[in-house]
Order: C-alpha cells, then sequence, then structure tokens
C-alpha cells in the first residue's frame, strides 16, 4: 500500500464516523431551536392572557361578559394548541390539568359578579399559568 491509499482509506473511514455524528447533532439543534422558539411563544401567549384578564378585571360590566367570554374561549383554544405543538415537536407531558384548571378560572371564575370571586381567580391564573409554563423546559446541547 503506497502512503496515498493510507490516507485515502483513513479519510473514507472518518467521513464515515463523521457525517452520521454531525447530522445527528445538526437535527437535533434544529429540533431544539424550534421547541425553544415554540416555548418563547408560549411565554408571549400566557403573558397576554393575563393582561387579557387583567383587562377584563379592570373593566368588569354585565353587559361584555359574553363577549369576554368568547374571548377567553378562544385564547385558552391558543393555549391547547401552542402545547399541542410543543408536544408534538418534544414528546413532553401534556399538561392536561393545568390547562383544565386555567380554563375554569378563565371562562368562570373571572368573569363573576362576585368582586371577590374575581380577585381570587386573578391570583389563582397567576399560578396556573406559572404551572402550565413550567411544564416546559428550554432544551439545550
Amino acid at each position: 500500500m503506497q502512503t496515498s491509499d493510507i490516507i485515502s482509506s483513513f479519510a473514507l473511514s472518518f467521513s464515515i464516523i463523521i457525517v452520521p455524528i454531525s447530522y445527528y447533532l445538526g437535527v437535533r439543534n434544529i429540533k431544539n431551536s424550534t421547541y425553544n422558539n415554540e416555548i418563547d411563544s408560549l411565554s408571549e401567549l400566557l403573558d397576554k392572557i393575563y393582561n387579557e384578564a387583567i383587562d377584563i378585571h379592570q373593566c368588569w360590566s354585565k353587559e361584555t361578559v359574553d363577549i369576554h367570554t368568547q374571548i377567553m374561549i378562544a385564547n385558552h383554544k391558543r393555549l391547547q394548541t401552542k402545547c399541542s405543538r410543543l408536544q408534538d415537536i418534544c414528546s413532553s407531558n401534556y399538561p392536561r390539568n393545568e390547562l383544565r384548571r386555567a380554563k375554569q378560572i378563565l371562562t368562570d371564575h373571572l368573569l363573576s359578579e362576585d368582586e371577590a370571586v374575581r380577585k381570587t381567580a386573578i391570583r389563582d391564573l397567576i399560578y396556573r399559568l406559572d404551572d402550565i409554563q413550567a411544564c416546559y423546559k428550554k432544551m439545550f446541547f
């Protein structure tokens, strides 16, 4: 065997080992980046839901309860969709109980006629939204 044959066989064996490893790491990096971007958009959605809940609490009136109910149902549906998308990207636990509790707060307690119930709902909503956020941790290499 000549030196060029040894070098070419070494280069071939090196590339056979390195190419699959780099492909695996590249795919994992793309998957983690997508997952982290979805977590960031989930955080923005949770902040938006909280801000809308505060606005509803401050501007509560009997005439607008139906409109606010529909808005909160739509927000909850967006939240479910975002959690499903995160589950599809990375097989993590789906926060079913947290979403159920958040929906109960958003569509029932927050829109109650009793102001004490609405104040309690805001506090409970903070905890539930934090529980949903805690289900998803960012992933790095």
